[in-house]
């Protein structure tokens, strides 16, 4: 009956603060990564920029993907990662959707060719 006593669990609990703390800081993490995800679209817009150059990146095992470089009308550029098998046409017109997250952060998606 012993075991049951609070100055077991006091003891029990003291070593395993460690463990307790790891735990708490996991949860705070995916807690905080909900919260980011879950964030609100402030707007949204669709715009057009000439696409100017492609990057392909390959994983180690043998996957590959690309990013186009769009130049938008102010002349910043963007990547965007266009869905598999989109021709690249170096100089065509391109429409992005443009995001603009609560936080700031800017989201650019590929729409399609300009036609």
């Amino acid at each position: 009956m012993d075991k049951l006593t609070f100055e077991h669990w006091k003891s029990r609990i003291q070593e395993s603060i460690f463990g307790i703390i790891f735990i708490l800081f996991i949860v705070v993490i995916f807690s905080y990564a909900a919260y980011k995800a879950s964030e609100s679209v402030i707007s949204k817009s669709e715009i057009t920029g000439k696409l100017v150059g492609i990057h392909q990146i390959q994983s180690n095992t043998g996957s590959r993907y690309s990013i186009f470089v769009v130049q938008l009308a102010n002349g910043e550029k963007v990547n965007i990662q266009p869905p598999d098998y989109v021709p690249f046409k170096k100089g065509k017109e391109i429409k992005i959707t443009k995001t603009i997250k609560e936080s700031g952060f800017e989201i650019y998606n590929y729409h399609s060719y300009v036609q």
